[in-house]
């Protein structure tokens, strides 16, 4: 069909214009959903420059007086510390600034290196907040002393992305003391402890799509560290707890798969002692030899929901909750929704009963599994793209009409 109206022309072109501008929108849509998952990848040894162990105590150490490493140290232009095969040392890369007035103030990141070392592969003592980024690292083999992979301790706003913590003597990454950290996409296999170690303050963190797996003691420890957030990490297959939450408060655990911890000793899925008001929801929690969940120890005032429990405690109960003075029962269920957990050895009638001395219940079992996919969105393009499709509905209509 011809338009031979100059002004049904013009709408024409404006629909279409509009029409490619909604398919322009979902591609960034699906290019940022896509974007927030990365593949982890080790750096290869052969393509790195050999070098000896790296000791830093001043800001000086870093640039042209010290080391003279690339960047100036700058938020914009950090020092960088790179491509090196780092082995054989007792600390493949030792930052401490204890013995300065006001600990390290420049910017600095350690990417793509590969470090074996018989101490600590990476320790950062003292750095000013959002100074620190580790990136693409392989920390392997401690095995005296701490035998750490990496340790950061007073170290605010680190990030800590992409790194392979294994096979240490015993804590895959260890955070003392830092507010604020970001951990992502790292892997913490088979060391002589726990994964990952987080004490003493350690508060406000991010501990996010990180792989925890056949530790030979829990898998994650929270001491004494609180508002912290796991979510959609694999904790598996380790020797005692997956997750240990001890003496800590607004803990949040989301959306995490939880399976095959305890390996014969009865240790637990998910464990509180000592702590309070937390959050466990949308997470799988799979054939742990004890319990799946257990609340113990002054710990309660939680609240959980949308779980699936599945075959923990060897096909026994599958959560517990023990009372003792101070204990505040949990809520076993969203209260908006009135929608509680998912126990596979459920009868299909009735509450569910939870193990222990509080005779605590979920009243809203769930009748069939959540479907948990992987990807709560953390933005909603999903929203924005159904209003934006909408208008240009309501727009494309409105111009035709007047044709």
């Amino acid at each position: 069909m011809e338009l031979k109206n100059k002004g049904l022309r013009g709408k024409f072109y404006l629909l279409l214009s509009l029409i490619f501008l909604s398919l322009l929108f979902f591609r960034m849509e699906t290019t940022a959903i896509q974007d927030d998952s990365s593949i982890i990848s080790s750096p290869i040894i052969n393509d790195l420059t050999p070098h000896a162990e790296i000791i830093i105590l001043t800001d000086q150490d870093f640039g042209p007086l010290g080391y003279n490493f690339p960047g100036d140290g700058s938020p914009g232009n950090p020092y960088r510390i790179e491509n090196y095969n780092i082995t054989g040392a007792a600390f493949g890369i030792l930052i401490n600034g204890t013995g300065t007035a006001n600990g390290f103030n420049v910017s600095f990141e350690i990417n793509n290196c590969w470090i074996t070392a018989d101490d600590v592969c990476i320790r950062i003592i003292d750095a000013y907040p959002s100074l620190v980024k580790i990136h693409n690292c392989t920390c392997i083999n401690t095995h005296v002393g701490d035998g750490i992979g990496i340790w950061l301790q007073r170290c605010d706003g680190a990030i800590l992305t992409e790194n392979n913590c294994n096979f240490n003597l015993h804590s895959g990454i260890r955070i003392d003391t830092c507010g604020g950290i970001i951990a992502e996409n790292n892997t913490c296999y088979n060391n002589g402890d726990e994964g990952f170690y987080i004490d003493n303050a350690a508060d406000n963190g991010m501990y996010k799509r990180n792989e925890v797996i056949l530790n030979g003691g829990h898998g994650i420890i929270n001491e004494i560290s609180h508002n912290n957030v796991f979510l959609y990490n694999t904790i598996a297959n380790n020797t005692y707890e997956g997750i240990y939450i001890s003496t800590s408060m607004l803990v949040t655990i989301e959306n995490n798969t939880i399976e095959t911890n305890g390996l014969g000793s009865s240790a637990r899925g998910i464990y509180f002692a000592n702590s309070i008001n937390g959050l466990v929801i949308y997470n799988s929690i799979i054939k742990n030899d004890g319990f799946g969940l257990s609340i113990d120890h002054v710990s309660g005032n939680l609240i959980i929901h949308h779980n699936n429990f599945i075959q923990n405690n060897q096909g026994g109960i599958q959560a517990d909750e023990d009372y003792i003075p101070g204990h505040i029962n949990s809520t076993w269920y969203d209260v908006g929704r009135l929608e509680g957990n998912y126990y596979s050895d459920y009868g299909g009638t009735g509450p569910y009963y939870i193990a222990g001395n509080c005779f605590n219940f979920d009243p809203y079992p769930l009748g069939a599994m959540v479907v948990i996919t992987g990807i709560i969105p953390e933005y909603p393009f999903g929203w924005m793209s159904l209003v934006f499709v909408i208008s240009l509905i309501g727009i494309s209509t409105i111009f035709l009409k007047k044709r």
